[in-house]
């Protein structure tokens, strides 16, 4: 897959995803004869709480973590949308930071 279809995808898949949710709520809900405004708000709702996490799980599939290998640092960076010459940038950062975090 090709990076801008992974961005499109990153991008439009979250939304379309939380509207279908959205909907299928509104669905369900209409059945029991809520008035409108509580339909509304409960769509909004389930819409806001599906984006959310459809967001984290399409960030986390085009975000690369680069970390230290020392024993015991737990150092690292997480880099998305980036060139390769970026990405080898921060992955060489990672490798030679000046200060180890152990903890």
């Amino acid at each position: 897959m090709s990076d801008t279809a992974k961005r499109r995808l990153a991008l439009w898949g979250p939304v379309i995803v939380a509207g279908a949710t959205a909907a299928g709520y509104t669905v369900v809900l209409h059945r029991y004869d809520l008035p409108v405004h509580l339909l509304l708000a409960c769509a909004a709702l389930a819409w806001a709480a599906m984006h959310t996490a459809a967001r984290h799980v399409a960030d986390a599939w085009v975000t690369t973590t680069y970390g230290c290998d020392a024993p015991g640092c737990d150092f690292s960076v997480s880099v998305s949308h980036a060139s390769a010459g970026e990405c080898r940038r921060w992955q060489e950062t990672a490798a030679n930071h000046p200060d180890h975090q152990t903890y």
